[in-house]
């Protein structure tokens, strides 16, 4: 079992979209090592953050462009080494990360 958390702040339409094909990804991966697949989780926390402050008698607001997205995977996987599985993970993670916040 593989616990790992993923913090960016993204378009969560966007992220999920490619969420769901990583994730689709990560599963044939897993397959083509020979792995099963007990379970393989990602809940999402999003969060929109706003700022209120003032120097003198008027408060500002602001807000933030794009939420906070906090993602918790849990992957239950039999037949694949644990070091192996969390490297798959992480690359997984790097790699969504990298298409989110390119130009």
């Amino acid at each position: 079992m593989v616990s790992a958390e993923y913090h960016t702040a993204a378009d969560r339409g966007r992220a999920g979209k490619l969420l769901t094909e990583y994730m689709e990804a990560l599963a044939g991966e897993i397959d083509s090592r020979g792995g099963i697949i007990g379970h393989i989780k990602t809940s999402v926390e999003i969060r929109y953050v706003e700022m209120y402050s003032l120097t003198d008698r008027t408060v500002m607001k602001k807000e933030s462009d794009l939420p906070e997205l906090i993602l918790y995977m849990a992957a239950i996987v039999f037949a694949v080494k644990e070091e192996e599985l969390l490297s798959l993970v992480r690359d997984m993670f790097g790699d969504m990360d990298r298409q989110l916040h390119e130009n």
